[in-house]
């Protein structure tokens, strides 16, 4: 896992240094996007396998040339040992954009249902990313994230490489 990160922060440093800002990034313009995991992620730790698929959207807007907010929404879907839970997240992100780098913290609260119980916890997570530009209204968004979720008697830490897709308007 430490060498995929390693690869992919390798490869968003060499695409920063072969690109120059692009015109997506401006004052004003609304941003759409889409991160999920690609799939279903499978763990298995101390005889106990688990499985995830998650999918996040996001709308925000560029307040100056470089920073941005929103809002986020989010579903996920975790099945181990025979049981399942779902949970459905809603947030706040913010962006700092540097030649389309942008590291990016979020904060929210996610409820959580398993079986007949359900909870309503707080989250906050942080990470970088890059925005590939397609043209001047579609970037591809690699990033590596760090995502803490608060329960009652517990808490999840952990973290991911997501990658997303935004709309520029």
């Amino acid at each position: 896992m430490k060498r995929i990160i390693t690869s992919i922060g390798f490869l968003m440093l060499m695409i920063a240094l072969t690109q120059n800002a692009n015109a997506q990034i401006e004052k004003g313009k609304t941003i759409i996007g889409a991160t999920s995991n690609l799939g279903f992620n499978s763990n298995s730790v101390g005889g106990i396998s688990s499985s995830t698929f998650l999918i996040n959207t996001s709308t925000g807007k560029l307040f100056t040339e470089k920073l941005a907010g929103g809002v986020d929404f989010g579903f996920a879907s975790v099945s181990y040992s025979g049981n399942s839970s779902t949970a459905i997240n809603v947030g706040g992100f913010g962006r700092f954009y540097m030649n389309n780098f942008f590291p990016e913290i979020s904060l929210g609260i996610i409820n959580s249902s398993n079986g007949g119980s359900s909870s309503t916890n707080f989250y906050y997570g942080f990470g970088i990313g890059y925005a590939i530009p397609l043209n001047d209204y579609i970037s591809i968004d690699p990033r590596i994230n760090y995502t803490s979720i608060k329960y009652e008697t517990s808490s999840s830490k952990g973290f991911g490489i997501n990658v997303g897709f935004s709309l520029y308007f």
